[in-house]
């Protein structure tokens, strides 16, 4: 019998691992794709099935909203019935959904489409980076396989304008969808041959309660900020919109506080500077990822640009995620957490702020530069916010603060998605003309937004000389 010599079995094994965590960041490339694809067809989708502004914003909200309301769900699915069986699962009804986005003729469709793309989704990034976990058990391998998904997840971001912009142009909407059948078809054929199955039978039981309050609050905040009070043919009075998601928002806190395993455990922001953190993936949602729906419309509407001039554009607010997180992370270093990121936020807010000239102005170069500043501010934080935030929470808590940090991005980015829908859409009405004007309102409130989140982080997260004493105390 031949031995095998050990070179050749650690090529095969470091061979067999970096087939297993690019097949696994493919995965979280077609999620992270189609949303910013999706992003710059939308003026096109608009036009099309004739949306109004409460339209334009309920086909992005409904896949954000499905996505957060079930991530933790279908965690804890994946660890009980099997975490590839979960990713293949959610792939499965993520390109069932994308067919149906794209064979969609009429805006509910579309919508009800849209949201079990976001239920799909859910169950493959939760699949997909369970598996890396389980897979990539020693630091330093498991550091290069979440560093390859995020870069690739980079990559995702900085292309989805400019391929979902070509799409349209060259094919048509509907193929932003369509194009996601191929991949997920290979995701389908190659999991199965590459990564092992794992699960966890002892995993925790499933949150009902908390994920119907969360729906329920999350989905009737953004139907009270789009539509007013008006649900189903009746005008509700004002008092009884307000209380339906305060009402169903006060009983996710109060479920959340009082089961024994909790969907998310609110108590660890009783910590002021684990508040502080908290805010800024909820703020960034807001300023930037949120903006990033609005600004094609911005684009063509407001400044009359072509699809194609308007895909190349974007990359002046998407590229610097592929480009700059290295530079967050020497910034991060050099500064402390409290000022990197209120300074940070504001920046975001600086940004903005350029935009709503822009706006008032009618100018591109003003545009192209405020895009270009949001975007630098905004790749510079987020890359570095899922490891600051584990350091102002307990070690062994990790699973719980990555969660409630996902969680907090894709609610930022549902309620910011609705917050600048209603501004827009009394700025410049249901329909908008071709006036650039409209939107100087909805940069303003994205501006306000980060401002205030910048001023409150400062306030929360503690100085270099108080940490140091907390940490030897």
């Amino acid at each position: 019998m031949t031995a095998v010599p050990q070179d050749d079995t650690a090529a095969r094994t470091r061979s067999g691992d970096a087939a297993v965590a690019s097949t696994l960041a493919l995965a979280s490339f077609i999620v992270t794709f189609d949303i910013t694809a999706v992003v710059v067809a939308m003026p096109v989708i608009k036009a099309e099935l004739a949306l109004d502004v409460s339209g334009f914003a309920w086909v992005m909200d409904a896949y954000s909203l499905a996505f957060v309301v079930l991530l933790t769900s279908a965690g804890v699915l994946a660890d009980r019935h099997g975490r590839r069986r979960a990713l293949l699962f959610g792939n499965l009804v993520f390109v069932a959904a994308s067919v149906a986005c794209g064979l969609a003729t009429d805006a509910a469709t579309l919508y009800a489409a849209r949201a079990v793309q976001g239920v799909g989704s859910a169950f493959v990034i939760c699949g997909c980076l369970s598996l890396l976990s389980e897979r990539f058990r020693e630091p330093a391998a498991r550091g290069r396989a979440f560093a390859l998904v995020g870069t690739v997840t980079g990559v995702a971001m900085a292309a989805g304008p400019a391929g979902g912009g070509l799409i349209t142009e060259f094919f048509g909407w509907r193929w932003v969808f369509f194009i996601n059948i191929p991949i997920c078809l290979f995701i389908a054929l190659a999991v199965p041959r590459l990564v092992a199955e794992s699960r966890d039978p002892s995993a925790r039981a499933i949150d009902y309660l908390g994920v119907a309050t969360l729906t329920l609050a999350l989905t009737s905040l953004v139907w009270l900020l789009l539509h007013g009070t008006e649900i189903a043919g009746f005008d509700l009075p004002l008092w009884a919109a307000i209380a339906i998601p305060a009402g169903a928002g006060v009983a996710f806190v109060l479920s959340q506080t009082l089961r024994a395993e909790p969907m998310l455990e609110l108590s660890l922001m009783r910590d002021p500077a684990f508040l502080g953190m908290c805010l800024v993936p909820f703020a960034l949602s807001i300023g930037y990822w949120s903006l990033l729906v609005y600004l094609p419309l911005f684009l063509e509407t407001g400044l009359g640009q072509t699809l194609a001039s308007i895909s190349w554009l974007m990359l002046a607010a998407t590229l610097p995620m592929l480009l700059l997180p290295f530079v967050g992370a020497r910034l991060l270093l050099a500064m402390t957490p409290r000022w990197f990121f209120s300074i940070g936020l504001v920046c975001v807010a600086g940004g903005c702020g350029v935009l709503a000239v822009a706006a008032r102005e009618g100018s591109l170069a003003l545009a192209i530069g405020g895009m270009l500043a949001c975007g630098t501010a905004a790749a510079a934080l987020n890359a570095q916010i899922s490891s600051v935030i584990m350091t102002f929470a307990p070690r062994e808590r990790a699973g719980t603060v990555s969660a409630i940090a996902t969680i907090l991005r894709q609610s930022g980015f549902a309620a910011g998605i609705a917050v600048l829908g209603a501004v827009l859409r009394q700025s410049g009405g249901e329909r908008l003309a071709a006036d650039p004007e409209p939107f100087a309102a909805l940069f303003v409130a994205a501006a306000g937004a980060a401002l205030v989140a910048g001023l409150a982080v400062a306030a929360l997260l503690p100085s270099a000389e108080k940490r140091a004493v907390e940490a030897t105390g």
